[in-house]
């Protein structure tokens, strides 16, 4: 769960962005803090055995074990519950926001804040791999959901959501909400759109602007 303190240091971030020009530093932290997952340092462990062993095989079944989006989506519901205003926020203030998620430094001292022993993990050749790929997950992923996002798939008008795609694997990814549709990234544009269209029961109506 999203701590209360952080939740409403968002919160009060979000209503001043609305009400000023000119962003703050102090609301730019706000909202990083809120959309930055934190590491526990058991979770941590498994992570890097498991991106050890990628490096070792190049087998992708090791990257659910150590990916940090599905981690971030799976313990903080709360960013798909919130998603309209989540994307709204972190759209309108990625020019402002992007060069912090792509500073591995940055996103070290973030993650390492609250828990030194996360940082002491992490100070390591291996660790220093892994919160380079950790920055980098971090950064192709929101800026895709940022601008890319809300979809909806062609073929019923479901709502494209990301979540556990299959069990078996662990494997998380975007899929239909509707008809649990998997849907690649590389096939968005193909089978989904981003304007809404799909109304009334079914019916297709005239395209309306993202919600």
């Amino acid at each position: 769960m999203v701590s209360k303190e952080s939740l409403k240091r968002f919160v009060q971030s979000t209503g001043k962005i609305f009400d000023i020009m000119s962003p703050s530093e102090e609301n730019v932290q706000a909202i990083l803090e809120w959309i930055m997952p934190d590491l526990d340092p058991d979770e941590l462990k498994v992570s890097l055995v498991n991106y050890y062993r990628y490096l070792e095989t190049q087998e992708d079944r090791y990257v659910p074990y150590f990916d940090p989006i599905p981690g971030l989506f799976h313990r903080y519901g709360m960013i798909q519950k919130h998603q309209k205003i989540a994307k709204k926020v972190g759209l309108t203030w990625w020019p402002y926001i992007q060069k912090y998620v792509a500073n591995p430094e940055y996103v070290l001292e973030m993650v390492g804040r609250k828990k030194p022993e996360i940082k002491k993990m992490l100070a390591t050749p291996l660790g220093d791999s892994y919160i380079q790929y950790f920055t980098k997950r971090l950064y192709q992923f929101f800026d895709l959901w940022f601008h890319e996002f809300p979809r909806w798939h062609n073929n019923c008008g479901g709502l494209i959501v990301y979540g556990l795609i299959n069990k078996n694997t662990n494997a998380w990814g975007f899929k239909c909400r509707t008809c649990n549709t998997i849907i690649p990234v590389e096939k968005l544009d193909e089978i989904t759109y981003k304007h809404r269209k799909h109304v009334n029961g079914g019916k297709y109506g005239s395209p309306k602007s993202s919600q």
